[in-house]
């Protein structure tokens, strides 16, 4: 891990309840608690790689259909980029108020 950012890997050597690491990563609660110690606690990483197969197996179709469940089920622009540019609504705004401006 040593190739990751100081903060990713403070989390992944985070130890907490599989509860909370269930909830964080959105797997089963009971696939989290295998993994877990005696004490009911995980450390992150290992709540990642159980997360990781737990939905690998949920995937019928080899690596085909894990890589097909990756790639974004939409083309296109991402939401947040539909539209008119930003810059293009800026040179519009701007001259509508210059036109407003020369006709006072």
């Amino acid at each position: 891990m040593t190739d990751l950012p100081r903060a990713v890997a403070r989390l992944m050597a985070q130890e907490l309840p599989f509860e909370v690491a269930a909830r964080e990563l959105r797997a089963p609660a009971s696939v989290i608690r295998q993994a877990a110690g005696a004490d009911g606690r995980i450390v992150f990483s290992d709540a990642v790689n159980e997360a990781i197969t737990y939905y690998k197996g949920r995937i019928a179709g080899g690596d085909a259909a894990i890589d097909a469940a990756l790639r974004p089920t939409r083309r296109g622009p991402p939401p947040g980029l539909r539209g008119t540019p930003l810059y293009l609504r800026r040179l519009r705004r701007d001259a509508a108020r210059a036109a407003q401006i020369s006709l006072t």
